[in-house]
């Protein structure tokens, strides 16, 4: 269970099974045994495997961010991001970026 918001995570679980409260149960017992049985506690402390794919992978994907600008023109900013650790919390740092204003487009 979550360990920074137990009320808010108790909540949720009763929420998906309509505030019933045998079946919520049921529902977290069976999310803690499969969290237990799958360490994800530990899955971030583990190296992923195998190592070529991962740096092919990191080298090779670019994150896109889109929003506007103050000028209210839709924005897209696409950053190339490498890890410099084999693990799944890998220090990620951003290695360039370019900034693309897509041209107006009227759907009137």
């Amino acid at each position: 269970m979550h360990q920074g918001y137990p009320k808010e995570t108790l909540v949720r679980f009763l929420k998906a099974r309509e505030w019933n409260v045998a079946k919520a149960h049921k529902m977290i017992v069976e999310c803690l045994n499969w969290r237990i049985q799958n360490e994800i506690d530990s899955v971030l402390e583990r190296p992923i495997a195998p190592v070529d794919l991962y740096r092919l992978i990191c080298d090779s994907q670019l994150i896109g961010l889109s929003g506007y600008t103050k000028e209210a023109t839709t924005t897209a900013k696409i950053i190339k991001v490498s890890g410099s650790k084999l693990s799944a919390l890998s220090q990620i740092k951003v290695s360039g970026s370019h900034q693309v204003t897509p041209p107006h487009v009227d759907f009137a």
